[in-house]
């Protein structure tokens, strides 16, 4: 049992910094753009939310399926609260001069599920993470709940 939440807290662990890595996109244009502080902590907040919802997901999935495996919490539970925190954080509106760096990370993150969905068990592993890439660009763009390491 301990193993079993030991595995489920790392997998949470993983995803929050995941998505709060993910947490970058181009907005829509008919809104003002906002600035670095502001897009870093809506960012920021979805990515609070996501990480929230991942976390009870995980919780219930081991629950109801005490056998899954842990390829099975990485893409029936972990992933797609990832691709909602991605979709959330594109609807926010980035400042003009970050657009490049912004979908930079949107693209790494989107590589990173891409990549995670294929290969579960290179997140499990921990020894070729995936989201490492989008974490580092979204720890370096400034971001906080969604750069945290695993």
């Amino acid at each position: 049992m301990f193993r079993s939440y030991l595995g489920i807290s790392l997998l949470t662990a993983f995803f929050a910094a995941a998505i709060v890595a993910s947490g970058c996109g181009s907005g829509d244009d008919s809104e003002a753009a906002l600035t670095k502080a502001q897009f870093i902590k809506q960012g920021d907040q979805i990515c609070a939310k996501f990480q929230e919802e991942q976390l009870k997901g995980l919780r219930e999935y081991a629950k109801e399926h005490p056998n899954a495996g842990q390829d099975d919490l990485v893409v029936f539970v972990g992933l797609p609260p990832i691709n909602k925190a991605i979709e959330g954080l594109e609807s926010l509106n980035p400042p003009p001069a970050d657009e490049a760096e912004v979908e930079t990370m949107i693209t790494a993150m989107e590589d990173a599920v891409d990549k995670a969905e294929a290969d579960p068990q290179a997140i499990v592993s921990g020894e070729s993470n995936p989201f490492d890439k989008a974490d580092r660009l979204a720890a370096e763009y400034g971001f906080k709940v969604c750069a945290e390491a695993p």
